[in-house]
């Protein structure tokens, strides 16, 4: 590529094909050199004045006369002026022809003259059915001049928007009100070179919410997010309104915004986002014929998130990646744009179908100061041009051929991995069916001996109980000795079970504490209490309360001072069961010191026999415990809770 140099492609005779043309220095003056696409020089032309700024716009196309020929205008510097320049290389009847028309001078206040000119475009902005030229400029340590201008062909005059500070970029012009005329609206960021105190309005130390119409006339007054590194972008929301995104990566903790505003600068609803981090964030929307689809580009996560036109959130895309901005390009001419992400890394990224398809291709060293291209070939596929510095790269996109059949070859990979598994679990069959009989029997052999636990550990406690009433008054041990074999019955009736229903756990326990009553005299009282959602004929472990109920009575109840109380509930929430055993006994602490021949072995059962079922289901059972204090930190109860899945299996053979 020529020295300071920068290609850009155009079809200038409308045939379907793109020429070249180059953009450089001869002689110390800007020329342009334009190529056929056979790579045949077609002319070459010079102007007077040098380029206003490498990095930035050069020269733009337009069929203003509408002939089917490309008029090319390009811009020069001489001295402190930028001018335009046009001429028509295919015409050879009546060419377009401009020479050397003034757009704006330079400014010398602050420092030695510069600018770039952003971007241009030829629209019909004001229905007049012709088309303008308009042009973004921004200056650097110049400051001046800032401004949207609009050269009239027709008229050939010029005009500029009201002077502002700020620093607009990334233009859309939209005809929002549906008039035939256009408006423009744009994105700034406060890159603090314009302070307020120079008494310039709309100063770049904030981000304006800023619209002009067809005559640049400010559309309202701008809306200020005042902060240093503020930044405001915009685009159009079904060409009546406008979608606006805040965000500052400035010191300030500013939250990001969300809203939608119409062309009078009334906001019709806005979202805050959450606080995120500082770096670069770009909006980006996705439009087809139904809907839109909001997306923010974060760099410093490598994010993309998306949100619907009610601000809903959708989902984030996480590409690893620290991503720059989105630009739309439709490289393999369906009309439906591909976007080309621009990355901070060695990766050329291209989406298709709002970020339903990925293409990548690496580079041997990171991607910076880029510019893309497209190239338009008759009866060939289009090239991406894709410059960066000196060199050029051409990519051809298009869908992988064996696209379309990329179900058959899912369904081929499917079907061999299912046959080479068929063939491994014959050659293991034997094998695994031996393991999983022993496997089983194992797991009996360990509920057998949970029961045969817990069933004498009880036992012995009611016969207690039923000794002590005796001793007392044998006359009035009947009830509770028939209480006591209905536990027994119980117990034998469900012995080759390891659940039973709710209903039945509870009567097993109204037995249990009757007799517990009568033993320590009555002194405490307890309650059941149900939950109207919850069906008593509901399945659950076996024995899945008596152990904690029988600790709260012996540990906890029957050492207090004054009556006890004991609470038992069940709920239903859309997940688990709950069952909750609270008692306002000693605690747990004091318990270990006057209860010494205490031994945890209940509990440990229980945690045993839980653990068994767990091992069957993905959502387990849970239990806490907790320790009750008051205010000054005196034990007053203990709360134990249960869980249990409301779909919870007890079928204990996983291959099952």
């Amino acid at each position: 590529m020529y020295k300071d140099g920068r290609v850009y492609y155009f079809d200038l005779d409308d045939d379907g094909s793109s020429e070249q043309i180059i953009s450089y220095y001869y002689e110390g003056k800007h020329a342009l050199q334009i190529f056929n696409p056979d790579g045949g020089i077609i002319d070459q032309w010079n102007f007077d004045g040098i380029i206003p700024d490498l990095n930035g716009l050069r020269m733009i196309t337009a069929d203003y006369d509408e002939d089917h020929s490309q008029e090319v205008y390009v811009f020069y510097q001489i001295v402190d002026t930028v001018f335009i320049d046009c001429f028509e290389p295919f015409d050879t009847i009546s060419p377009m022809s401009l020479n050397r028309k003034k757009i704006y001078e330079l400014d010398h206040t602050f420092a030695e003259p510069d600018c770039i000119l952003r971007e241009a475009y030829c629209k019909d902005i004001d229905g007049d059915q012709k088309g303008e030229i308009i042009l973004q400029i921004v200056a650097g340590r110049a400051r001046f001049p800032r401004g949207i201008y609009v050269y009239d062909i027709d008229d050939d005059s010029v005009f500029r928007s009201p002077v502002f500070g700020i620093n607009m970029n990334n233009l859309k012009i939209v005809d929002l009100d549906q008039d035939g005329k256009y408006e423009i609206i744009g994105d700034n960021t406060a890159g603090g070179n314009i302070h307020d105190s120079l008494g310039v309005p709309y100063s770049d130390y904030s981000a304006w919410i800023m619209g002009f119409d067809h005559h640049l006339h400010l559309l309202f007054e701008p809306v200020e997010y005042p902060g240093f590194r503020s930044s405001i972008q915009m685009e159009s929301f079904h060409d009546t309104s406008i979608i606006v995104y805040y965000h500052h990566e400035g010191p300030l903790r500013n939250y990001p915004e969300l809203m939608l505003v119409n062309k009078h600068g009334k906001v019709l609803k806005k979202r805050k986002l959450p606080e995120d981090d500082k770096g670069l964030q770009n909006l980006y929307v996705y439009k087809n014929e139904k809907n839109y689809t909001i997306w923010i580009s974060k760099k410093n996560s490598g994010q993309l998130v998306a949100y619907d036109e009610d601000f809903n959130y959708l989902k984030t895309l996480d590409l690893e990646l620290m991503l720059a901005e989105v630009k739309d390009f439709d490289i393999d001419g369906d009309s439906e744009p591909e976007q080309i992400l621009k990355s901070y890394s060695e990766f050329l990224i291209i989406a298709k179908d709002n970020f339903r398809y990925f293409a990548k291709y690496k580079f041997e060293k990171r991607i910076q100061d880029v510019s893309y291209q497209l190239i338009h070939r008759a009866d060939l596929p289009n090239l991406l041009s894709m410059q960066m510095s000196e060199n050029e790269y051409l990519f051809v996109f298009r869908k992988n051929p064996l696209f379309h059949f990329r179900l058959l070859i899912y369904l081929g990979i499917y079907a061999g991995i299912w046959l080479f598994i068929l063939f491994i679990q014959k050659l293991q069959l034997i094998q695994i069916e031996k393991k999983n009989r022993i496997r089983n029997e194992i797991v009996n052999l360990q509920l057998k001996t949970i029961k045969n636990q817990i069933n004498p550990h009880f036992a012995f406690n009611v016969f207690n109980t039923i000794a002590s009433i005796i001793k007392k008054e044998s006359s009035g041990a009947y009830e509770p000795f028939m209480q006591f074999t209905s536990l027994m019955r119980y117990n034998l009736e469900s012995s080759d079970k390891i659940t039973r229903s709710i209903r039945e756990e509870l009567e097993y326990l109204k037995n249990y504490l009757e007799l517990e009553k009568l033993r320590f005299n009555e002194e405490f009282d307890y309650s059941i209490e149900v939950g109207v959602e919850v069906d008593q004929e509901t399945k659950v472990p076996k024995m899945l309360l008596q152990t904690y109920v029988e600790n709260a009575v012996k540990h906890g109840l029957r050492h207090l001072e004054s009556k006890g109380r004991l609470e038992i509930s069940i709920r239903k929430t859309k997940r688990y069961y709950e069952f909750e055993v609270l008692d306002n006994g000693i605690g747990r602490e004091k318990a270990k010191d006057v209860s010494k021949g205490s031994t945890g072995f209940g509990l440990q059962i229980m945690k045993n026999y839980f653990k068994l079922f767990n091992e069957y289901n993905r959502i387990k059972i849970r239990q806490e415990i907790i320790d009750l204090y008051d205010i000054q930190h005196n034990a007053i109860g203990t709360r134990v809770i249960i869980k249990i899945p409301v779909k919870f299996n007890y079928n204990l053979n996983k291959n099952e």
